[in-house]
């Protein structure tokens, strides 16, 4: 359904509302993959790119950090790959939003280590392109 270009800002504002709202059940039923699958087809699509930050940042924020821990270098890499093979102005901008927020709620030392987990110095070439 949410293929349908559309229905995504609508399905965004769903899913979104189910993580706020329903977090015992997505950890309970496994839904966490199929939520992050979704925010991974939304990233690769420029137009909709903000959408999958929209779905990213209300689970980093209201999930507990032990159930999203064993997906973040998944999230952080399909990120990356976005940089490298389609970089545009707008999406940079909500990156660094995305990490502003991940610094607040993890902590920069935490978010450090987790990138330079995928690369060494990865962090430090983010910051120095970006």
């Amino acid at each position: 359904m949410y293929i349908q270009r559309g229905n995504i800002p609508a399905v965004v504002c769903l899913i979104t509302a189910f993580i706020e709202r329903c977090t015992l059940h997505i950890v309970s039923q496994n839904l966490l993959k199929d939520i992050l699958n979704i925010f991974a087809q939304l990233v690769k699509l420029k137009n909709y790119d903000h959408e999958g930050f929209n779905i990213l940042t209300v689970m980093l924020l209201y999930l507990p950090p032990h159930t999203i821990d064993n997906y973040l270098n998944s999230v952080y890499k399909v990120l990356m790959q976005r940089v490298q093979t389609a970089r545009t102005p707008k999406y940079v901008r909500i990156l660094i939003i995305f990490l502003s927020v991940a610094v607040i709620m993890r902590g920069a030392g935490d978010l450090v280590r987790q990138f330079d987990s995928l690369q060494g110095n990865l962090f430090m070439m983010l910051l120095d392109k970006v």
